[in-house]
């Protein structure tokens, strides 16, 4: 009769009232679920390209190279790594009499025996000036290239042709292993030219992923870089002797006998590992990996 209608009508009623109180729930969770994944996302800590370039410009400076007539016969790109420490590839320096370190019109002169250190293996050198770099900072943030992801945004900075402070966007195209140096590099399409060697790639938070380093030059928009944690390693085992010889300094300063005469430093001439802006570098590689 009716009040068994009245009965289903309710039941109906309230399986549906039920229904729609579910949807909602399960709604207002998948929003805070995507509101969560939005908010660990990578791409949620982005900077605008010109808040990137005003955090890591003072880190990065031009490397001019001259010979014994003082002309100028190269120039590239360099990486402020400690307050008196820059990074940049062998190759830029290799041939050098004289290199000086700028960065907005302030020159700092870096002879060949301040070239202190060098991995030649991985085309990584480190510069010393003879004082602290002003107007320059430290490069802060440095990310492990193992943790990049192809297609990520990433920025290159240095001094193509000379041009200080040039930034460039692009992306990461792929990791590719390099049996002959032990280790991946970063192929990227962010353009580089010649200068842009020592230079810096970072990521969209302004963290330096590597040392934009060569491309070849039979294709378009193949450009690679060294991976950070090199860079890393480099500046650690710099800072670590920079200790070492302090403390024997301080040991022979409060000795009684007269100091050794050190020998005179004499600078080992570097291997040429990129040869002709780097394309042989990589192609011996990738034919081995191949």
């Amino acid at each position: 009769g009716p009040a068994r209608r009245s009965d289903s009508q309710g039941l109906i009623w309230s399986l549906w009232m039920r229904l729609v109180s579910t949807l909602r729930q399960t709604r207002r969770r998948h929003c805070i679920s995507l509101s969560f994944a939005l908010l660990l996302s990578p791409s949620a800590f982005a900077m605008a390209p010109e808040e990137l370039f005003a955090k890591v410009a003072a880190s990065v400076v031009v490397v001019r190279v001259f010979n014994q007539n003082n002309e100028e016969t190269a120039s590239g790109s360099g990486v402020i790594v400690s307050r008196e420490s820059v990074v940049t590839n062998c190759h830029v320096v290799e041939d050098g009499f004289t290199v000086y370190v700028e960065r907005g019109g302030e020159r700092r002169r870096v002879s060949s025996a301040a070239i202190t250190l060098e991995n030649p293996a991985r085309d990584l050198c480190m510069l010393e000036v003879d004082v602290e770099f002003l107007g320059g900072a430290p490069v802060k943030d440095v990310v492990n290239s193992e943790d990049l992801q192809i297609g990520q945004s990433v920025f290159a900075i240095g001094a193509p042709l000379g041009l200080e402070l040039t930034m460039t966007r692009g992306i990461v195209s792929s990791i590719r292993y390099a049996p002959k140096i032990g280790g991946a590099v970063i192929q990227t399409d962010a353009a580089i030219s010649p200068g842009s060697s020592g230079g810096g790639l970072f990521d969209d938070q302004g963290r330096l992923v590597g040392i934009t380093t060569f491309h070849l030059k039979d294709a378009q928009n193949l450009n690679f870089a060294l991976p950070s944690q090199w860079v890393v390693e480099l500046r650690d085992l710099h800072e670590r002797r920079k200790r070492v010889a302090s403390v024997v300094a301080e040991i022979r300063k409060g000795s009684t006998e007269p100091p050794a005469v050190a020998a005179p430093t004499v600078r080992r001439p570097m291997v040429p590992v990129v040869p002709t802006y780097g394309e042989s570098y990589l192609n011996r590689s990738l034919k081995e990996e191949a």
